[in-house]
């Protein structure tokens, strides 16, 4: 049974829509907006791929879902599957063990949480188990991020996704930014840390960080083609 602390701790409805929202349409002026706009892109990019109208869809790390509504209009069943509970979560389990039959869904979602798993190819098989055949599976996973937890485990590379996916019949992996919309990333979030809760943070908020986000999306193609430093890469694998 819950305590009441933890009870209080976890948020409510209205404050994990709003966060979902904020990933799927972040501020200029937050540290994470360069590769959250892009990861959007991929995202939205993958779900029109995705034929159908009745999708039976599994979100694996489901906790805040932000990109749920890119499937509007077109669901039957979404199912979030999490360790840490929320108000949108309806499975506490690990990616490792996926309580589900096999050939069930449509299509999975799992969205930067590979990293934080004990045993990465194993959740890749518990979601090629879980898809039918000719199921999707669109991921997204980082690739060069600043370590930020204790369990944060794992970073990837496109030779890595493809090694990981090898058992789907098709895999299109392609970088979320470019180099240099990555390093503009990386320094945002350095500069993130200054003097935390200050007033030099706030002024930091709303003078450098938009500014170096501005700078890596404006001439982020100038780096094109080099992934070298790209944060992040996604994955539309087709079982």
């Amino acid at each position: 049974m819950m305590s009441e602390k933890s009870a209080e701790q976890r948020p409510t409805l209205e404050q994990t829509i709003s966060l979902g929202h904020r990933r799927l349409h972040p501020l200029l002026r937050d540290s994470y907006y360069l590769s959250l706009i892009e990861r959007r892109k991929r995202f939205a990019e993958a779900v029109k791929q995705v034929p159908g109208n009745s999708l039976r869809v599994l979100d694996v790390g489901g906790r805040i879902q932000p990109y749920r509504p890119l499937l509007d209009g077109r669901l039957e069943a979404y199912i979030a599957v999490d360790l840490q509970r929320t108000e949108l979560v309806d499975v506490l389990a690990v990616g490792e063990r996926l309580p589900f039959a096999e050939g069930v869904f449509d299509v999975v979602l799992c969205s930067q949480m590979l990293c934080y798993a004990e045993d990465a190819p194993k959740v890749i098989d518990e979601i090629y188990s879980v898809l039918r055949p000719g199921g999707a599976l669109l991921l997204s996973v980082p690739a060069i991020l600043p370590y930020h937890a204790e369990n944060d485990r794992w970073r990837f590379s496109p030779g890595a996704l493809r090694l990981l996916l090898s058992r789907f019949s098709r895999v299109d992996v392609s970088p979320e930014g470019y180099s240099l919309l990555g390093a503009c990333h990386v320094v945002a979030h350095f500069v993130d840390s200054f003097g935390e809760n200050t007033l030099l943070q706030r002024l930091v908020h709303f003078t450098l960080i938009p500014l170096i986000n501005l700078v890596g999306k404006r001439f982020d193609n100038w780096s094109r083609p080099d992934t070298s430093l790209s944060n992040s890469f996604f994955a539309f694998a087709r079982k």
